[in-house]
């Protein structure tokens, strides 16, 4: 038993408070709680703030459709805004392999055994595999754009690793990456 303020006389009387009845004053604060959500979710779909969402994954997913660019504007631009230019990632690539190694490419080349073979999903230009070249034997570039592929085999010749490339979006390829 604790003893517990009580503020429902004005006067800060103090009385026996069981555990059982803490519970029981926790439960429906928290069923006072969620029916606020609720209530707040409602009001909000009828505002059409949002469809009704309850849950975060839901709202958040609602959220990110409503971020994309209008159609009519990405119809007036004069290159998609979704990638880089091929150049422009071959030669990031090219400047990765003469700065100072990242953390992610000091753990890669920490876990790689000598003569090993890397994935690059995505591979742009090379920049975050080529870089390893000296500890692997092979590297196979995934991308879909043709152009970033022949940049990677650009910058992976200056380098001197074996290569292979696959045109098309990771996981509908993977059956060919071997």
């Amino acid at each position: 038993m604790h003893l517990v303020a009580d503020q429902r006389d004005g006067l800060g009387g103090v009385e026996p408070r069981t555990a059982l009845e803490r519970a029981a004053r926790e439960l429906r604060r928290r069923e006072d709680a969620q029916s606020l959500l609720i209530r707040r979710a409602e009001v909000h779909r009828r505002a059409g703030l949002y469809s009704g969402a309850v849950n975060a994954v839901e709202r958040w997913a609602e959220q990110l459709r409503g971020w994309g660019i209008p159609e009519e504007i990405l119809a007036s631009a004069p290159e998609s805004p979704w990638g880089f230019q091929p150049d422009q990632m071959r030669r990031r690539a090219e400047l990765a392999g003469a700065l100072e190694p990242t953390l992610s490419l000091r753990r890669s080349a920490e876990a790689l055994p000598e003569g090993g073979t890397v994935l690059d999903v995505g591979v742009g230009g090379g920049a975050a595999s080529l870089p390893l070249a000296p500890r692997v034997g092979h590297v196979t570039g995934v991308d879909g754009s043709e152009q970033m592929l022949a940049a990677f085999r650009q910058a992976a010749a200056g380098v001197g690793v074996e290569i292979s490339t696959i045109l098309g979006g990771w996981p509908e390829v993977a059956g060919e990456a071997g």
